[in-house]
Parts: C-alpha cells; structure tokens; sequence
C-alpha cells in the first residue's frame, strides 16, 4: 500500500512552560525528525505555523532547517507586542522567511478572538496537523485547535509522551496518530457535561 501524502502540514500548540521540563525538550527533539519523514516519506513540502512562542516557534524553526516552505498564520499583527525583544525579533525573522502570510485580524488592538480564528485557518488549509496538546489541559488555545482539527476532518500528530515517563525516552513515548474517533473521545473532558461550541462537529464515526 502506498504512503499516504500530505503536502502541507499545520500545526499549533502550547506556549513554553516558565521553567522547561521532560516533556517540552522531547517534544523540541521529536520535531525535526518528524517533519523529516513528512518530508521524505510523505511528499510534505509546506508546514502553516501559528507562529506563537513555543511549538508554534519550534515547529516553524524546524521546518525551514529541513528546507521545507513556511507559510505563517498570525492572529493578527499585534501578537508579539507583549514579548522581548529577542522574541519579536525572531517573530519578524520568520515571518521575512515565510513564503504566505494570512492574518486573521487586520486591526491594532489584541483580541483573543482571533486566535481561535488563526486555528480554524491553519486546519482548513492543511492535510496533515501536528500538536503538543497535554491531554490532562481541557481548556485554552492548544484545546480548542484541536476541536478544529476534528472538524475539518484532518489525521493529527500527536507529540505527547506518557505522563509516567519523566525522562521522555520509553518506548511508549512515540509520536502517534489517534483516528478522528479516538480523537474526539480524547476531546471529552470528564468533568464537564458540555463542550465548548468549537467542538460540536458531525463525524460519520
């Protein structure tokens, strides 16, 4: 059987934790391996990167390390304003190298509204999406893009290590790829009798 394709990846994930741990340095090694198979496995050639701080940064690094074509979805123009000025540097930096460019706000103002906007664009626009999503978090950015990624049908790589294996170097710490289903089981906070809006999507499952 032949590999399936996906020429363009997205992804979208959780900004750095104040203090690095286990889980955010495996996931930093992970990546450039992960798109390198993309790359020569499954004929990727383009990653969408949130250009957040954190995944959304590393995976965009990663991307044009490998040599592949970056294309940056932002929230808006405002999204580095409150960052240092190594960040917004950098910020800038990938966005000069980044072949497209879509911002989901044209104004000035921060709105978080446009975030989840920014996620719908990066899922609707790619056949492959890539995250770090910490299974045990059932609110904030990285949840509700996943809520996205459902919705629009596209297979997910999930870069999340057993949370009982601090080192991050068990054979069961290994990228996976949850069907649709598994992930919108995955999505159902066990303490909420409902979902947030963003999740509702009919799934012939």
């Amino acid at each position: 059987m032949d590999a399936p394709t996906w020429p363009i990846v997205g992804g979208t994930g959780h900004r750095p934790e104040r203090k690095p741990d286990a889980v955010e340095a495996w996931v930093r090694r992970q990546l450039p391996d992960v798109l390198r198979r993309l790359r020569d496995e499954h004929g990727t050639t383009t990653v969408i990167s949130g250009l957040a701080l954190g995944f959304d940064t590393w995976l965009a690094d990663a991307a044009l390390d490998l040599g592949l074509e970056l294309w940056g979805y932002s929230p808006g123009r405002w999204q580095p304003k409150k960052w240092s000025g190594e960040q917004q540097a950098h910020w800038h930096e990938l966005r000069r190298r980044a072949t497209r460019e879509e911002f989901a706000d044209l104004g000035d103002a921060y709105n978080p509204k446009y975030f989840h906007v920014r996620n719908d664009w990066i899922f609707r626009d790619c056949h492959l999406g890539i995250t770090d999503w910490r299974s045990a978090r059932y609110d904030g950015g990285t949840y509700h893009a996943m809520g996205r990624a459902v919705h629009h049908r596209r297979p997910v790589i999930w870069l999340s290590p057993a949370l009982d294996a601090p080192d991050c170097d068990r054979p069961c710490c290994q990228p996976r790829m949850p069907t649709l289903a598994k992930w919108k089981e995955l999505l159902q906070d066990p303490k909420k009798k409902w979902q947030p809006r963003v999740e509702q999507s009919a799934l012939p499952i």
